[in-house]
């Protein structure tokens, strides 16, 4: 592994997994590594299939870094959750990768978070209310991460809806990352920077495109998510 992207959901993973892939990084974000190729949408899924490597990780199963290195030994960069939670387990595994924690405003962050739990909320009770119109590998692989969320906080949603939890909850998680990742092989890397301090970073030529911009969650996320059984 070269490049591991350290940061919480809901900031910049996206743009930042895009930006690596075109920087020829072949970086996998939450929805590449979590499904199955062809169970919910095209372009989901991937050949690295590693919900099983997170659930065993999450109920507390002892691994060893040997093992973690050998189930990741493949992936050339990963992003987002549940791989940014194993940060520092990842990151002992594999010394000579490079670790970017992508960081934004706390406030901006939990307005963003709280949007995604509501709409994510409204799409698990359409789950739930209308289980014969949705696919059994899409039922179970919710159900999985949900089981999985659960192990790692005791709340299904995985995110509290209280904004001063959610508040710790950034400032825990970077400054764990902070604290234990050695200054040298770690960039913070805010919303807004751009490409120069990550190609520095990373030592590779600035592209000329504008850097990328990911996906916003916005309400309606819960309603496409649903016309993709309607149709």
């Amino acid at each position: 592994m070269r490049v591991l992207v350290a940061g919480l959901s809901r900031t910049g993973t996206t743009s930042m997994t895009i930006a690596l892939k075109e920087l020829q990084f072949d970086c996998l974000h939450h929805e590449h590594y979590m499904f199955p190729k062809n169970v919910l949408f095209p372009g989901w899924g991937s050949n690295h299939f590693l919900l099983p490597l997170f659930e065993s990780l999450s109920s507390h199963s002892p691994i060893e870094t040997t093992k973690l290195k050998e189930q990741l030994q493949d992936v050339d960069a990963i992003s987002d959750w549940p791989a940014c939670l194993f940060s520092t387990e990842i990151a002992e595994a594999f010394p000579e990768c490079k670790v970017i924690l992508t960081v934004r405003d706390v406030d901006s962050w939990i307005n963003s978070v709280l949007t995604l739990r509501n709409e994510v909320k409204k799409r698990d009770d359409y789950l739930a209310a209308s289980p014969t119109k949705i696919p059994s590998e899409v039922i179970e692989m919710t159900n999985r991460r949900a089981q999985m969320a659960t192990n790692l906080v005791g709340n299904r949603d995985y995110w509290p809806e209280d904004r001063e939890e959610l508040r710790q909850m950034f400032l825990r998680h970077n400054n764990n990352i902070i604290s234990k990742i050695d200054s040298s092989r770690l960039l913070i890397w805010n919303i807004g920077d751009g490409w120069d301090k990550l190609c520095e970073f990373l030592e590779v030529p600035v592209p000329s495109t504008p850097f990328p911009q990911g996906h916003s969650i916005q309400a309606g996320f819960a309603e496409k998510f649903m016309e993709n059984f309607h149709q």
